[in-house]
């Protein structure tokens, strides 16, 4: 009975040491929308609104580009947004907390990305009847 609590307990340490090395992350998502009939104020104004909703941090960086930043005590993400009336594109500047090493990143980043990305996009269509289309990455260059 002993012996078998003993294995039962170093497989479940070695499972779960297993699982933390074998992390390796996501892609960084750098979504890119493409937009039709809208201007680009229109464009920054959804960015802007969408970001203040999500709780993303945003200031306009430099002209046609917006600095977000979020933020909470375990997580920071730091992105630019460059726009235009034909659209915009999310990408990863920064974090902190994240793990991101190689190209690869924690998914809850990917995940905060793509909601900001949808948030943006539907205002866009909701408030200036814009068309908007998401340009999948696998689908680039094609």
């Amino acid at each position: 009975m002993n012996k078998s609590l003993i294995l039962t307990a170093a497989f479940a340490a070695v499972t779960m040491l297993s699982g933390c090395a074998a992390f390796t992350g996501q892609d960084i998502l750098n979504p890119k929308e493409n937009v039709t009939g809208a201007t680009a104020g229109q464009v920054k104004q959804a960015i802007m609104a969408s970001c203040k909703e999500r709780g993303w941090s945003c200031t306009e960086n430099s002209k046609r580009t917006i600095r977000g930043i979020y933020s909470n005590p375990k997580f920071e993400a730091r992105i630019d947004i460059p726009y235009s009336a034909k659209g915009f594109q999310i990408n990863y500047v920064s974090s902190r907390g994240l793990d991101a090493k190689d190209g690869k990143i924690h998914s809850k980043y990917n995940h905060w990305v793509n909601n900001l990305r949808s948030d943006i996009e539907k205002l866009l269509i909701k408030k200036n009847g814009v068309t908007a289309v998401y340009e999948h990455p696998e689908s680039a260059g094609e």
